[in-house]
């Protein structure tokens, strides 16, 4: 996979094997830990919380997608990839992100404007 603009966080899809056998499992919440643990190790205590949604009509992926975003707030930096696509990810200030944001993708720069202001 390559991507032409930079990715603030990670992503991915919620599928019908999220829901499970027993009918008590929350898809949604089944399918977030499942991404997240395919796309990166977290070796840290963090909190998280839904922060908002994006409905992005103005790219072709964004038209058949609906984003649902949380934010992780973690002790210490200790988040490693797991896939090739994203090794060379890592923390990096805020107004640093803020000040580039044409180079990273749309649903990235909706965030960062959303979450931390900019223009």
């Amino acid at each position: 996979m390559y991507f032409s603009k930079a990715i603030f966080g990670i992503g991915g899809h919620i599928s019908s094997i999220d829901a499970g056998g027993d009918g008590d499992a929350d898809p949604y919440l089944e399918g977030m830990r499942r991404e997240l643990n395919e796309e990166v190790s977290l070796d840290t205590p963090y909190t998280t919380r839904c922060v908002g949604l994006i409905n992005d009509d103005e790219t072709e992926v964004g038209t058949v997608h609906l984003g649902v975003v949380h934010l992780f707030d973690v002790e210490r930096p200790a988040v490693h990839p797991r896939e090739a696509e994203i090794i060379e990810s890592g923390f990096r200030p805020v107004a640093d992100i803020l000040a580039d944001l044409d180079g990273f993708e749309t649903w990235s720069s909706i965030c960062m404007k959303a979450l931390f202001g900019g223009n």
